[in-house]
C-alpha cells in the first residue's frame, strides 16, 4: 500500500459523500475498495447513531481493513471467534465493526444490532445478491432494514467493488441496486480524468483491461 493509493481513496470518498446518497461505486481493476470503505467509514459521523459496519467476505479486504484502521479506538472485529453475547455487547456500546456477511445476516436475524442506531453499511466486493440464496442480503437484511431505509434517508449504504467485469455481468448490477435500495452509481474506470490526474502525478500505473 502506497501513499498515492491512500490519497486516491480520499478522493473517491470525497466524491461519493457530496451527496449524501446510499450507492454502488464500481472501481477499475487495480484499485482498492477496502481502503476507500475505510475512509468512507470514518469520514462524516453521525453523534446520533454509534454503528458502522463494514461487511467483508475476501480475507486480503479484511487485512486491509486491519492493517489501515488496527489502530482506530473504535474498531470492533468480529471475524474473529466472538460469542453472541460479546457481540450483542459490542453493538450496543458501538463502534466500526468488521464482520463477514454469514455472521452479519446471523446478527442481524437475532436481532443484535439497532437499524436505528446504524450510520452507514459499506459492502466490499459483494458481486450478486440472490433472492433464492438461503443467507442472501435480501432475505436476511433487508427483511430487519428495509423500513428503516424506507423511512431514513439519512442512513448510508455503500456497495464498493474493484472487478466491473464482475459487477456488470448478467444480472449482477441490478440485483446490487434493487436489494440495496442504492439509488445512485459511480463509475471509477482509469480513464476517469482524476483517477489519470492522480496516476500520473504520483507515477503510478494501474492494470486494467479495457472492454472491446
Amino acid at each position: 500500500m502506497d501513499l498515492g493509493s491512500v490519497s486516491l481513496s480520499r478522493l473517491i470518498c470525497e466524491k461519493l459523500l457530496d451527496s449524501y446518497v446510499s450507492k454502488l461505486a464500481v472501481l477499475a481493476v487495480g484499485l482498492n475498495s477496502a481502503l476507500v470503505a475505510c475512509d468512507l467509514v470514518t469520514c462524516k459521523p453521525d453523534p446520533r447513531r454509534s454503528l458502522n459496519l463494514l461487511v467483508c467476505n475476501q480475507p486480503g479486504d479484511q487485512r486491509t481493513v486491519k492493517l489501515v484502521l488496527g489502530g482506530h479506538p473504535d474498531l470492533v472485529d468480529h471475524t474473529l471467534h466472538s460469542t453472541r453475547k460479546t457481540r450483542a455487547e459490542n453493538y450496543k456500546a458501538g463502534g466500526i465493526f468488521l464482520v463477514s456477511k454469514m455472521k452479519f445476516c446471523l446478527d442481524v436475524l437475532e436481532e443484535l444490532i439497532d437499524p436505528q442506531k446504524v450510520d452507514k453499511i459499506i459492502y466490499v466486493n459483494e458481486y450478486r445478491l440472490s433472492e433464492f440464496d438461503p443467507l442472501s442480503l435480501t432475505t436476511n437484511i433487508l427483511k430487519r432494514f428495509n423500513e428503516v431505509l424506507a423511512s431514513q434517508q439519512d442512513l448510508l449504504v455503500m456497495a464498493l467493488t474493484n472487478d466491473p467485469f464482475k459487477t456488470l455481468a448478467g444480472e449482477n448490477f441490478a440485483s446490487l441496486m434493487q436489494h440495496l435500495y442504492l439509488r445512485d452509481c459511480q463509475f471509477w474506470p482509469t480513464y476517469r480524468e482524476e483517477v489519470k490526474q492522480h496516476l500520473a502525478q504520483n507515477k503510478l500505473q494501474v492494470d486494467s483491461v479495457e472492454s472491446s
